[in-house]
């Protein structure tokens, strides 16, 4: 709250409103004072930074109580336009006129005047801070001023946070311990985090694990947010010395499964009751013990029990941690997706959140996958095709899992499993039922193959990989502008590292996977072969081109060509691109207008491709 402000704020729109109601109550609404003042306070809203627009000065004649009305204006568009030196001195001037009805008002506004300024200055604020302060403490003196001392209580944080920001720290700190409630607990929450983020940042780990903690809830978050067998030290020091549930939450999050301890942190986990709100973090990590100790079937037993006792009551993320869990021990295919199919507690994009009280319907009703990235490296095509005819799972994920089997197959050429899908593929996208319908009449791998290519040429949000944006990918026959269309190899494309791999920063270097128990090894290696092959394809465009290029050689007069070789041009403008794409862009574009000069195709084809 102290790195910006918004300039105009909600409280200066009401003053207005209810001023202007007290005036036309006065003098009426034709009158010529509520006339004037309107045309005052529209100008004072019209200012701009350092572009102030100044009322004119009040007529001589008018009542007095408008030319009140109008230094106070004055005062105001030097205030919102940044000339804050004569914002200053007019709000003094209005200070000391004891017939204004602003006087009072104006008190306060000279010391928030002089605060603003300060944020804005480099050099020499502390000595105007330090005034300001001075002056704030004089106004919770006065009795005239009361009915502003929470706002001048308010300003005084902001002037501490600049003069003395460890000492606000740590009041912060303690005052959230002691259970605020309602805008009091929000205004502290705020500028505590504030501070928190300002302090952690300047320093390291290391030393903020080493340095003595100045209360409670600091040393607390610090320990937590650090990890590490340092970090579990200190937490389970802190829990044996003081009993309390707090560090018993930070030490059974951080303790490693094989550790000695472990056991007395289970024992003690056993006694939290599920009233509890430390309960569903503790089951958590309970679980998390038992299934890194190997013990699948008390893990699956007590994941069932919390989550039989408390799945109505949990909120979205807490219950997706667990149902997350739960899904490791899961005894079968179908068990698996019952467990791992969630709604996301919020959607964020970019910078802005999705989790907004308008947007909640929409939220809820996007299924997603609790962990993609094991799908996409980890289960094999024949699994995965098997599980998009799961009942139960839901129009999203059977329709994500369906197209991400299908094109899967395609490019691993096993047409015998995309033929099976064939059918279902049609049912999930409709618009691509003609298309699979010919795919499924082609007798031979290469008609197979270019029916297949036909098909995604339509499609540019098939993928042969879960995408984890999920209900908020754009429709599926539709162009991304920003070439998030069909797929990269792995070599090109970070976004497609990420997904491929399980790294969260896009450099592409793997971690190990957590593999759900009911998972063979037979298995994985099958699902790590075709992995392996399949980052060894093309990328889609090239993909495209050459299978576009190679049937029209041997077909030329199917009816589909011409259509196939303008969309294989356009994917290369679309698509993912590698230094042989404006080759074969090239290629299919001379074919087209070589052999099909009068189609309705090439006359929508007047360019090709380089990157």
């Amino acid at each position: 709250m102290y790195s910006g402000f918004l300039n105009i704020p909600a409280d200066a729109i009401r003053t207005a409103i209810n001023t202007l109601r007290q005036r036309v109550a006065k003098f009426g609404a034709n009158s010529r004072e509520v006339r004037e003042w309107l045309r005052g306070q529209d100008s004072v809203f019209a200012s701009e930074y350092y572009k102030p627009v100044l009322p004119p000065p009040a007529p001589v004649d008018i009542h007095s109580l408008i030319k009140s009305d109008r230094a106070y204006q004055i005062a105001a568009a030097h205030f919102y336009a940044g000339t804050y030196d004569k914002a200053e001195s007019a709000f003094r001037d209005i200070a000391r006129d004891s017939t204004s009805p602003w006087a009072q008002l104006a008190r306060y506004l000279v010391v928030r005047t002089i605060v603003r300024k300060t944020s804005l200055e480099d050099e020499f604020y502390r000595k105007r801070l330090a005034v300001a302060e001075k002056e704030l403490r004089g106004l919770l003196k006065r009795s005239d001023m009361t009915s502003l001392h929470q706002a001048c209580r308010d300003l005084l944080d902001i002037v501490a946070f600049r003069l003395r920001p460890e000492q606000q720290f740590r009041v912060h700190g303690r005052s959230l311990l002691r259970r605020l409630k309602g805008p009091a607990f929000k205004h502290a929450l705020s500028d505590y985090t504030t501070l928190f983020d300002r302090f952690t940042s300047e320093q390291s780990s290391e030393t903020l694990t080493s340095r003595p903690k100045k209360d409670d809830l600091t040393d607390w978050i610090v320990t937590l947010q650090t990890g590490g067998p340092t970090a579990f030290s200190h937490a389970f020091r802190r829990w044996k010395q003081s009993s309390s549930l707090q560090w018993l939450v930070a030490s059974i999050s951080l303790v490693e499964p094989q550790q000695a301890v472990v056991q007395n942190l289970l024992g003690a986990a056993a006694n939290v009751g599920i009233a509890s709100p430390a309960y569903p973090t503790i089951a958590y990590h309970v679980g998390r013990i038992l299934i890194a100790q190997g013990q699948t079937e008390e893990a699956r037993a007590h994941l069932d029990t919390v989550l039989l006792r408390t799945g109505k009551t949990l909120s979205h993320s807490s219950l997706n941690a667990l149902l997350s869990l739960r899904s490791l021990v899961a005894r079968d295919l179908s068990e698996y997706f019952k467990y791992s199919i969630q709604i996301p507690c919020a959607v964020f994009r970019g910078d802005d959140s999705n989790y907004e009280p308008e947007n909640l319907q929409k939220v809820a009703k996007a299924a997603q996958f609790s962990d993609p990235v094991f799908l996409n490296t980890q289960i094999p095509l024949s699994l995965l095709a098997e599980a998009a005819m799961i009942n139960g799972l839901g129009d999203e994920p059977r329709q994500a899992l369906t197209i991400t089997s299908w094109v899967r197959a395609v490019l691993l050429e096993d047409y015998v499993t995309a033929s099976k899908l064939s059918a279902a593929l049609g049912e999930v996208v409709p618009e691509s039922k003609q298309f699979v319908i010919r795919f499924a009449e082609e007798k031979l791998s290469t008609g197979k193959k270019f029916a297949a290519v036909f098909c995604l040429l339509h499609f540019p949000g098939f993928q042969p990989f879960l995408d984890p944006q999920g209900e908020f990918r754009i429709p599926l026959k539709q162009i991304d502008n920003y070439r998030d269309n069909w797929w990269c190899t792995r070599q090109y494309d970070e976004t497609a590292q990420w997904l491929l791999s399980r790294s969260e920063d896009g450099s592409g270097q793997e971690s190990e996977a957590v593999v759900p128990s009911f998972l063979t090894k037979e298995q994985t290696q099958v699902a790590s072969t075709e992995l392996a092959r399949f980052r060894s394809r093309v990328n889609a465009p090239n993909f495209f081109c050459l299978t576009a290029l190679e049937w029209s050689k041997e077909h030329p007069n199917d009816d589909r060509v011409p259509e196939a070789l303008h969309l294989a041009v356009r994917s290369t403008r679309y698509g993912c691109v590698d230094e042989t794409t404006g080759r074969l862009s090239q290629q299919v574009f001379r074919l087209l207008h070589k052999k099909y000069p009068q189609s309705n195709w090439a006359q929508s084809t007047p360019y090709w491709f380089k990157y």
